[in-house]
This record gives structure tokens, C-alpha cells and sequence, in this order.
């Protein structure tokens, strides 16, 4: 009897299930025939017919295909600019024969985990604050979802499988390949299919938070969000009292605060009794203290140590909370889309648009700072080349501005080796090796602060003295 329902059961659920999986086949032919071609591919490389550079390259150019078919189709869904949807897929071919050519791996990081994302959320058009909040949830916890059911559905034939191969002494060399093809098929097309399944599903839904997610934002997220904002404005009056720059690290810890409050203020919209209204009202007042700590803890930071790839990033994360906060200082302006807006545009100018990327931004400001810290210690030559003389034992007081000026040389070296030879450097050992070898180390690691020649020295005069026997330490 038991069996006969579980039979039933089954049968309930693929008979839920089918019209749903036709529903996503419907609405979404272009991006299911993506992911089958994915699939075909990956398949074909485990077969040796394709090699595993072309599998590669698919790798770097899907998410983007796939982005773009998705947004082309929900943006002339009904209209007559549906002939378009067919050939949105097209952009794969450019996106896989130069962009990994053209395009850095933390430019392809900025492209997969934001741009996608962002682009996905914005074609769907929803001005309305509460709708943009449903359909971001709905898209995340559709991206987070999606993979986790495709690695469910994995793991389960995976164990399936192993217990019949074990159990039964088969398919004992077959085991691997089913791996294989069952990895293929779980993360290339069931994956993609259940992302495209369950955003459609939670856009036809109204989600709202339960009661155990409303307790932990009202009694934990916002009262420990409440904490925080006191603490930051202690520490500017600290600041205020003792008349001194903040930090450089505090710039992480202001965006850490913005980017959860923002959140959390974004999350009020889908609860039913909302009991911060007040608190987030003044979103923008409340914003303005810690955005004067980022931008002198950044600029304190920035003129110590210059630019990097990722410091510029840091720069435009506190370009889109500045926004983000001006926009929500009048009624009229504040909507998340608008800056959701901006961070694509910011993200995608700093990340993609040649004379104003991250990378080059980066490149010229380590320039500067190698110029300015050779030039104070006279070690820059009138063509440009850097002096390498040996140096003296008298300047080991410098020995910080020479570990600056090897953290800019080693940047180069990593980004633009170029730009490290037009200072007459093509190892970055040489540059080293100018120094002494009682303080070189310290130059190199700047968090040796003991001599390690000297411990050398001592450790060796100890053992000799003791005639090479056992030497006992007490510490």
C-alpha cells in the first residue's frame, strides 16, 4: 500500500512539474538552447572531440550571452522589436573569441557577480520601491537557489551510484566518467533551467518576510545596526576631539555599514509591521557622518599608498553609497532602481571603458608614487631611470621609503611590466640587491622588524662558542 502512494506521489510531482518545465521552454527558447549548447560543448570536451581552451573561453562568454538574451527578451517582450530575441544569442561569438583576450580575470569577476546581476534587475523596469525589492529578492534567491537544487540533484546520483558500484562490485571504472557527465549536466543545462524556472515563479509572487525573518531584522540586523551607527559617530567626535585624520581601514568599515543599512532599509519594504520607520526616514541624515569618514579615511589611505585596481573599486562602491544617499534625500528621488542605475553605470565605466579602467587608473597612480618617493630620496635619474647604487648603511632610517617604493615596483611588475622597465628595472631583485644585507630583508618585507643578519650572526658566534655542541635556549 505504502509503495502504491509513493508511486502516486511521484507521478503528482512530475505531473506539477511538466507544465512548468513547458511553461520555461515557452518563455525562454534562446536562453534553454544556450544552455544546450553549453551542455553539447562540455560534453564534447570530455569526449576529446573539442579541446578544453574552447570550453574556456565558453566559460568567459556565457554568463554575458546568456544575461543578454534574457534581458532582450523581457525587453520587447509583446512589442515589435521581438525580432530582435532570436539573434540576442550572437553576442556569445564576440564575447568568446576576444574577451579573454581583451579583458582581465577581475574585470570578468566585475562582469559575472555585478554587471549580470544589476542588468538582470534593471530590464525588468520597476520604479516602484516595494516591486524593485520583491523582484531583487526574487532574483537572488533564485541565483542562490538555482546552483544549490543542480548540486542537490547531483550529489543524489552521485550517491546513487557509488552505493549500486559498491554494493553490487560494477561499474567500478565507469565511475569517474559518470561524474563527469553527470557534473555536465547538473551545472550546463538543469541548472540554467531551474534559474529561469523559479524567476518567473517568484515574479508572479508577492513575497513578503515571515515571522521568523521579521524577528531577526527587528530584534538582532537593526538594533546591532543601531550599535554600529553610534559607534561611528563616537568615532568621528573622537576624530573632532583629538584633531586627527581617521584611519584607512575605516573606509571598509563605513561601506560595510552603508551597503547593511542600505540593505536592511531595502528589506523594511516587504515586512507588514515596520517598527524603524522613523530610524530609516532620516536614511540620508544619518548616512552623512560615516560617508565624511570614508572619503578621509580613502583619501588618507590613497595619498599614503596611492591607487590600486582595487582601491579604485573601494572608490566607486563609496561614489554609489554618496549617491545613493543624495537620492534618497528627497521623496521624489529616492528609488533603489535609480541606484542600482548608477552602480551599473559606475561599475561598467571604471571596469570596461579603456581610458578610465580600474587597472590603468591603478597602473598611473604606483607610477606617481614610485616617481615621488625616488625623487625624495635622489635615487630618480633626469631620464626617468631609477638609481641603483648601492646604498649605505646610514640610510636604513629610509628603509619605509624604500619599502614603499619596492610596493609600487612590485604593482608594476605584476600589471605593467612596461612601466617597470622605463625605470631601468627588469628584476625586481635588482633592486633589492642595492641594499645591505644587515637591513635589505626589512626593505622587502616590511613586517620584519628585527635583523635577521644580526639574529644569524649571534645564533652563529653562540654555537661556536660553545664549541659546536648542544646549544640550550631559555626563553
Amino acid at each position: 500500500m505504502k509503495d502504491i502512494r509513493t508511486v502516486s506521489k511521484i507521478r503528482k510531482i512530475f505531473s506539477e512539474a511538466w507544465p512548468t518545465l513547458r511553461q520555461t521552454v515557452r518563455r525562454y527558447p534562446v536562453e534553454l538552447a544556450l544552455s544546450l549548447y553549453a551542455f553539447v560543448c562540455f560534453l564534447l570536451e570530455k569526449l576529446d572531440v573539442l579541446s578544453h581552451t574552447w570550453t574556456e573561453r565558453l566559460l568567459w562568454g556565457l554568463p554575458i550571452a546568456f544575461a543578454t538574451t534574457y534581458i532582450v527578451n523581457t525587453l520587447t517582450r509583446g512589442g515589435s522589436r521581438r525580432r530582435l530575441y532570436p539573434f540576442a544569442w550572437l553576442v556569445l561569438v564576440p564575447a568568446v573569441w576576444v574577451g579573454p583576450e581583451l579583458f582581465s580575470t577581475s574585470q570578468h569577476v566585475i562582469a559575472d557577480t555585478i554587471l549580470v546581476p544589476l542588468a538582470l534587475l534593471l530590464c525588468r523596469r520597476a520604479t516602484d520601491n516595494r516591486r524593485f525589492v520583491e523582484q531583487a529578492s526574487g532574483l537572488l534567491t533564485a541565483w542562490i537557489l538555482a546552483p544549490l537544487f543542480a548540486g542537490i540533484f547531483f550529489l543524489t546520483v552521485e550517491a546513487i551510484f557509488t552505493s549500486v558500484s559498491y554494493i553490487f562490485d560494477i561499474w567500478d571504472h565507469a565511475l569517474s566518467d559518470i561524474w563527469a557527465y553527470n557534473c555536465i549536466f547538473s551545472f550546463s543545462l538543469l541548472a540554467p533551467t531551474l534559474f529561469l524556472t523559479l524567476l518567473d515563479h517568484f515574479d508572479r509572487t508577492r513575497p513578503e518576510i515571515d515571522r521568523l525573518g521579521a524577528g531577526l531584522l527587528n530584534y538582532l540586523l537593526t538594533p546591532a545596526l543601531l550599535i554600529y551607527t553610534v559607534i561611528l559617530y563616537l568615532y568621528a567626535a573622537r576624530i573632532l576631539f583629538v584633531r586627527e585624520l581617521p584611519k584607512g581601514g575605516v573606509a571598509y568599515m563605513v561601506f560595510g555599514y552603508m551597503t547593511a543599512l542600505t540593505v536592511i532599509m531595502a528589506l523594511q519594504e516587504l515586512l507588514r509591521e515596520r517598527r524603524y520607520d522613523g530610524f530609516f526616514r532620516r536614511y540620508s541624515l544619518l548616512s552623512a557622518v560615516p560617508l565624511v569618514l570614508f572619503w578621509l579615511g580613502a583619501m588618507h589611505r590613497i595619498g599614503e599608498y596611492g591607487l590600486t585596481e582595487w582601491r579604485v573599486y573601494l572608490l566607486v562602491c563609496g561614489l554609489i553609497c554618496t549617491v545613493s544617499a543624495l537620492l534618497f534625500a528627497r521623496p521624489r528621488t529616492g528609488r533603489y532602481r535609480h541606484t542600482a542605475l548608477a552602480a551599473f553605470v559606475l561599475f561598467l565605466v571604471v571596469a570596461f571603458v579603456p581610458p578610465l579602467t580600474a587597472d590603468r587608473i591603478g597602473i598611473r597612480s604606483q607610477i606617481r608614487r614610485a616617481e615621488r618617493i625616488a625623487g625624495e630620496r635622489g635615487m630618480l635619474l633626469p631620464d626617468g631611470r631609477i638609481d641603483l647604487t648601492t646604498r649605505a648603511e646610514a640610510d636604513s632610517i629610509h628603509i619605509g621609503d624604500y619599502h614603499q617604493l619596492g610596493e609600487a615596483l612590485e604593482y608594476l611588475a605584476d600589471r605593467d611590466p612596461l612601466a617597470l622597465a622605463r625605470f631601468g628595472i627588469r628584476n625586481l631583485d635588482t633592486y633589492y640587491e642595492i641594499f645591505p644585507r644587515s637591513y635589505s630583508d626589512r626593505v622587502r618585507y616590511d613586517w620584519l622588524t628585527y635583523d635577521l643578519v644580526a639574529v644569524e650572526e649571534a645564533v652563529e658566534e653562540a654555537v661556536e662558542g660553545h664549541g659546536g655542541g648542544a646549544l640550550r635556549l631559555q626563553i
